[in-house]
């Protein structure tokens, strides 16, 4: 499963609806809103300071293996996957 997949499941778990396929990216004013201390401290460095790729990367591999153990405890708690 896609990392899109994943989130729109998970939106559609919070609206009460059914998952559509068709989940947008935030727009950056979303993504502001949602950030917590950390987020905000790596977005602007990102913005202002030079050579920060590395960095971004990493947080993106470590977002994504937070994901990943979502994922597997999600569906470890299910008695028949999903």
């Amino acid at each position: 499963m896609g990392q899109e997949t994943i989130a729109d499941i998970l939106k559609s778990m919070e609206m009460g609806g059914k998952a559509e396929g068709t989940l947008k990216p935030p727009s950056n004013e979303d993504v502001e809103k949602i950030l917590d201390a950390e987020g905000v401290s790596r977005r602007v460095e990102e913005r202002f300071r030079p050579g920060v790729r590395r960095r971004y990367l990493t947080a993106q591999l470590d977002g994504h293996k937070k994901l990943l153990t979502i994922q597997e405890d999600y569906l470890s708690s299910r008695p028949f996957g999903i």
